[in-house]
This record gives C-alpha cells, sequence and structure tokens, in this order.
C-alpha cells in the first residue's frame, strides 16, 4: 500500500502526489475512503504520466458499478455551488 495526497480528481482519473516511485503504463488499484465514512472504494487505474513525484492515473472501469461508486464518491467531496456577482471596477 503507498500512501499519496490526491491534487485532483474527476470522472475520468485523479492527480496524485507520492513519495514512492510508480512506472508510467503500471496499474494499480486507487483505494479512496468518503469523508465520514468508513466504506472505501476500489478503482483500477493506469500509470499515465509523471512529473517528479507527481503521478496522473485514468480509471479503468471494469462495470457501470464501479463508476457509479466513483460519482457517489465525487458528490459526497464536491462542495456546494456558489454563485459570484461581478463587481465594477472604477
Amino acid at each position: 500500500m503507498i500512501d499519496a495526497r490526491c491534487i485532483n480528481i474527476s470522472e475520468d482519473g485523479i492527480a496524485i502526489a507520492a513519495i514512492e516511485e510508480l512506472v508510467v503504463g503500471s496499474v494499480v488499484t486507487v483505494v479512496m475512503t468518503a469523508p465520514n465514512s468508513s466504506q472505501s472504494i476500489r478503482i483500477p487505474a493506469k500509470v499515465n504520466s509523471r512529473d517528479e513525484k507527481q503521478y496522473g492515473f485514468v480509471f479503468l472501469f471494469p462495470s457501470e458499478i464501479e463508476r457509479q461508486s466513483l460519482q457517489t464518491y465525487l458528490s459526497s467531496i464536491r462542495p456546494e455551488p456558489i454563485r459570484l456577482s461581478r463587481t465594477e471596477l472604477a
């Protein structure tokens, strides 16, 4: 198990920072736990890119169930939408 910090996540993939070296092209299982939850989701992902200690992964969904699990996870961590008003500068 490798500890990593999420930099960015979407329905297609995830960017992480990790101390341990990973090989581009290798397949790993990403394990994520939503805040205030004890349940984890596991999604296979391919290491797609590397920039020093940051890595990009593309998710490999074996079935629609994994994709739906990720969508539920993402909705649990996304902040509520906000509204901004434009202020005219003089």
